[in-house]
């Protein structure tokens, strides 16, 4: 008998890219007549805020229970005695791919901090302004939140015959093999993946004149650009996973056999888990693509008493948040433990492995020649555990993110596909 299951949960909630451009600005006053007053005032404000938020809640209970035999013979006289009991085999494969956030922007051309101001040629006495106010504001927030418990439970049985009061006849009991191999229990829980870079196309820079301006003349140029970024990631895993595998070939008696020779032979058991669990990755890549390129300011051949000033202030900040939290197993309070006996929750990855091949039983066998014959197999069992958790990466652009969530890099493949 043979069975074996696979479940698989995979979820790729978000695939963004996004490339903005704003136009540069050219602003002049020139060419206006003596004692007029001229003024340019512009504020221009950019916000942009994303938030991709995943939350998944998953439970998974497999139970397996096989079993092959459990035959009675009784009262045979004058013929052989035969039982075979086949073998058994299951397998369990329980795969959860869950939250994954991707975002990548080219945000340069939204720093505003490129453009061309001038004041030129303007008459005696007059008053001319240029106030340019430029505001940007990056946020982007990528939140996982993922409780996963997973529940294997197989129960595998062949044998457990029995043979009664028989004579002149021999009797034999074969067993078959019981194979629980492999049981997989994958978790790739909670990525984040974010790119702010700029784009291949070179800033044009700022530039401010105040040129050839009349006597008496009242020239200002007043720039402030302002631009924050801000990166948060968030990660949150609960995982508990829980196998239970009990594994069992012979349990065969036999007993009252006269005149004939007995034979046991029991099979092999073999028992395979491996349980992987990765979760919690942040990777954050954002360049300097704000700084100014060219930046050329100049105040020349201005006429006598002229007033002519410029002013340039330029703010940049950078904030980026990487924060994971795993918690693996459960953990009771003291009434728990003091009530129903626990003694300090469950472990991470909690695995138990009965495995038996034997406990035969012969009695009051007589036959003269003809010894009880009882082979017993061999049982292996092999359990493999991997937990790796929480990293946190922040680099240049050029970073790649190579971590390998199989089947929900595909998902996103296609969404990146229906993007372009």
């Amino acid at each position: 008998m043979t069975l074996k299951k696979k479940l698989t949960t995979a979820v790729a909630t978000a695939a963004l890219f996004m490339n903005f451009a704003l136009p540069v600005a050219a602003q002049t006053i020139s060419g206006n007549n003596s004692d007029s007053e001229n003024y340019i005032n512009t504020d221009v404000d950019y916000d942009f805020d994303l938030d991709q938020n995943n939350d998944a809640d998953v439970e998974n209970s497999v139970n397996i229970s096989l079993d092959s035999g459990g035959n009675k013979v009784k009262d045979v006289v004058g013929g052989e005695v035969e039982i075979e009991t086949g073998d058994l085999e299951a397998g369990v494969q329980v795969m959860n791919q869950l939250n994954m956030n991707v975002a990548s922007f080219d945000v340069c051309g939204s720093c505003g901090m490129t453009g061309d101001f001038k004041i030129a040629d303007n008459n005696s006495g007059s008053d001319n302004d240029i106030d340019y106010d430029y505001e940007s504001d990056f946020d982007l927030d990528q939140d996982n939140d993922a409780d996963v418990e997973n529940d294997v439970d197989v129960t595998g049985k062949t044998g457990d015959n029995e043979v009664d009061d028989t004579m002149n006849g021999d009797v034999s009991v074969k067993t078959g093999d019981v194979t629980v191999n492999p049981i997989i229990i994958k978790n790739a829980l909670n990525a984040n993946w974010a790119v702010v870079s700029s784009s291949d196309e070179e800033e044009d820079g700022v530039s401010a004149w105040i040129l050839g301006n009349n006597s008496d003349s009242d020239n200002f140029i007043n720039l402030d650009f302002d631009h924050d970024t801000d990166v948060d990631q968030d990660n949150d895993a609960d995982v508990e996973n829980d196998v239970a595998v009990s594994a069992k070939t012979g349990y065969n008696d036999v007993d009252d056999v006269a005149g004939a020779g007995v034979s046991i032979d029991t099979g092999d058991v073999e028992v395979g888990v491996m349980i992987d669990t990765m979760a919690n990755f942040n990777m954050a890549a954002v360049e300097d693509c704000c700084f100014l390129g060219d930046q050329e300011t100049k105040i020349a051949d201005n006429n006598v008493d002229s007033d002519n000033d410029i002013e340039v202030d330029l703010d940049l900040d950078f904030e980026l948040d990487q924060d994971n939290d795993f918690d693996c197993g459960t953990s009771k309070g003291w009434f728990d433990n003091f009530l129903r006996g626990y003694e300090g929750g469950s472990d991470c990855n909690e695995v138990d492995v009965t495995g038996g091949t034997g406990d035969n039983e012969v009695e009051d066998a007589a036959a003269g020649g003809h010894d009880p014959e009882i082979t017993t197999g061999d049982a292996a069992a092999a359990v493999q555990l991997s937990t790796s958790a929480n990293v946190n990466v922040e680099g240049g652009a050029g970073v790649d993110f190579d971590v390998d969530f199989g089947e929900v890099a595909d998902m996103l493949g296609d969404l990146f596909d229906l993007l372009d």
